[in-house]
């Protein structure tokens, strides 16, 4: 059926082959532009995405193209066959069911992909993961409460790779649960030498949850560094419930019953549904950055995440405010009774060995604290 869709969009300027599997190859000429090629493509595309149907029942379909053009891309066969490879790679990132011409930067980007992979590699074998840890405010009285593990990968040979490159290749590729593994165990660690009272928040992938053990591997960790698994704090993010599985809730409530702190993350970032928060049992909520950003300066979203504040207080949940990066926005918070803090206006993230100074009663500062109570007086 695939193959017949195909030869009837294509005219008999184009020859029609399957490679294997569900991977074919058109070869179109006499092209006199560019947009006959994506004219082509996008129609390739469309008859795709049309549901396959047969006596028995009917099969959802989607296609993915990537084209290369002679000469500009590949004067060779292997060398359009290698463009064309690569728009189609670029076209799945951008999340499949589309086409891509090929540019000189794709090229770019996917060796600059085969890079990060092979990093990946590399640091789960010879240990170059690192965790930072941002501190988390107590708004009222300036004492840490809590930090927040976050992952870092230095490469000896490439240099520092951020996790919004790194993270979607570990996915691809599929070594983000020995990652997510290794993430679980070295946080519990590091909070088994942190000072009693505090607790460490630790961020869980949907990927986590949806393969392997995981309640199981967080238990074992949580036994292996002899910790309270109230101090551990899970984050779980909203995009993970609107899977709304029942496998979902019931390590979710199996993570409750253990006895960790679970806290609903990205709060406000697109997806938020109030059934969240009596459905699961959350004990905080980080109000996402995109709100706390124009806080002091647009009352409309102001008065959004002081219903928000309020109707945690009332739900008995602790709400945290991340990426505070200005007094102003912190001024506002405090006025609006948010609990929590958390961002570059207090730290960045370091290493464990830089944490020690924020255990200091007194560590934001005086500056601040006059700065503080000037605002409050007038």
């Amino acid at each position: 059926d695939i193959a017949a869709r195909l030869t009837r969009v294509c005219d008999v300027n184009c020859d029609v082959a399957r490679l294997g599997g569900d991977e074919f190859v058109i070869v179109q000429y006499g092209l006199k532009n560019r947009s006959q090629a994506e004219d082509l493509a996008a129609q390739l595309v469309s008859v795709l995405r049309k549901p396959s149907t047969d006596i028995k029942s009917t099969v959802e379909t989607a296609g993915t193209v990537g084209t290369a053009l002679y000469p500009q891309d590949g004067r060779t066969p292997s060398d359009l066959m290698k463009s064309a490879d690569t728009a189609l790679y670029v076209a799945k990132n951008a999340g499949r069911a589309c086409y891509r011409i090929f540019k000189p930067e794709y090229d770019h980007k996917l060796q600059r992909r085969r890079l990060v992979e092979t990093c990946l590699r590399r640091a789960l074998q010879q240990g170059n993961f690192t965790l930072n840890y941002q501190p988390i405010f107590n708004l009222e009285t300036k004492v840490i409460s809590s930090v927040e593990a976050l992952l870092r990968l230095n490469d000896p040979d490439v240099g520092p790779i951020s996790p919004a490159e790194f993270i979607p290749v570990a996915e691809e590729v599929g070594v983000i649960e020995e990652i997510g593994d290794w993430v679980i165990a070295e946080s519990c660690r590091s909070l088994a030498i942190l000072p009693k009272h505090l607790r460490l928040a630790l961020n869980l992938s949907s990927i986590q949850f949806t393969r392997g053990d995981l309640v199981g591997t967080i238990m074992r960790a949580i036994a292996d560094a002899e910790i309270d698994p109230r101090r551990l704090e899970l984050e779980i993010t909203e995009s993970l419930l609107l899977k709304d599985s029942d496998d979902i809730q019931e390590k979710i409530q199996r993570l409750k019953a253990i006895g960790c702190t679970l806290a609903l993350d990205d709060f406000g970032s697109g997806y938020s549904s109030l059934s969240y928060l009596w459905r699961y049992p959350f004990d905080k909520i980080k109000i996402d950055r995109e709100f706390i950003t124009p806080i002091s300066s647009n009352a409309d979203v102001q008065g959004i995440v002081e219903i928000i504040v309020d109707l945690a207080k009332k739900l008995k949940m602790v709400v945290v405010a991340e990426g505070v990066e200005t007094y102003d926005q912190e001024l506002v918070l405090a006025e609006i009774g948010c609990e929590q803090v958390q961002g570059f206006l207090y730290s960045k993230p370091v290493p464990m060995s830089e944490l020690a100074p924020f255990f200091l009663r007194s560590f934001i500062g005086s500056t601040h604290q006059v700065a503080l109570q000037k605002s409050k007086s007038a």
